[in-house]
């Protein structure tokens, strides 16, 4: 899959929790993952969660299939090109583990998730984002509303290969041979228009594979619905954002 600058960005733009958000997140990479481990971040994207695993004094790896992500990483970001289902790295040779909605965009997410467990040392620990609801009501609202108009085309490729929850994911991580620990949540706030929310929905391409005229139709419908519930489509809001870290430690 190629990606366009605009998805890059807008990817990226999603996971912005505001600048407490980052310093809890920090604080959380420090306390989930080994003391100055070495920290796979797998599927990683353009590295956006680096900066933040080196500042929680990590020395982070970031691994991504897309060439088009990895091009648009700092260029002082150590990178790997690879797939999740078959990582080119050797067996127990990272301390940590960093998959933030990663897993949920591989149609083979199982075997996605035993290569990330593959690849941690014994008492390693995997960190994952599997993603879930908004915790803002306006934005569940209006995200139920557009994928609704997908239909069989909404969901990521895990989603539409059986990744159906957070459990299904944690079962599948148990079994490759981790035990669970306690999630940490870090919660945040963005300021967007509902124009935004809608393009951010529309633009990002893990989350559904429409038909292209299927897509316009789902964006216009959603844009007139959200205008007609909410109001002014440019007016400035504020978001709530919520980011869970499930830890998984190797036996």
């Amino acid at each position: 899959m190629r990606l366009t600058a605009k998805q890059i960005a807008l990817h990226d733009d999603q996971r912005d929790l505001g600048a407490a958000g980052r310093a809890a997140l920090v604080r959380a990479f420090g306390r989930l993952f080994p003391a100055a481990g070495r920290v796979l971040d797998a599927g990683g994207g353009t590295g956006w969660a680096v900066p933040l695993l080196e500042a929680a004094g990590l020395t982070a790896v970031l691994a991504d299939l897309s060439a088009d992500m990895l091009a648009a990483a700092a260029t002082d970001t150590p990178r790997v090109r690879g797939d999740l289902t078959a990582l080119p790295f050797a067996g127990g040779g990272f301390d940590g583990v960093h998959a933030s909605y990663a897993i949920q965009n591989v149609p083979d997410w199982t075997a996605a998730i035993c290569e990330c467990v593959r690849v941690l040392r014994p008492d390693g620990v995997a960190v994952v984002a599997w993603g879930g609801p908004s915790p803002d009501p306006m934005v569940r609202d209006v995200s139920a509303f557009y994928f609704a108009q997908l239909g069989q085309w909404a969901g990521t490729a895990g989603q539409r290969q059986g990744l159906s929850s957070t459990a299904a994911g944690a079962a599948q991580v148990e079994r490759a041979g981790c035990v669970a620990i306690a999630p940490v949540t870090i919660t945040g706030a963005q300021t967007r228009t509902l124009r935004q929310l809608v393009v951010r929905m529309a633009t990002n391409p893990f989350r559904g594979d429409p038909p292209a005229d299927l897509a316009r139709t789902a964006r216009a419908t959603t844009l007139a619905w959200a205008a007609k519930r909410y109001g002014d489509l440019d007016r400035p809001r504020t978001v709530e954002v919520a980011h869970v870290l499930y830890g998984y430690r190797r036996l």
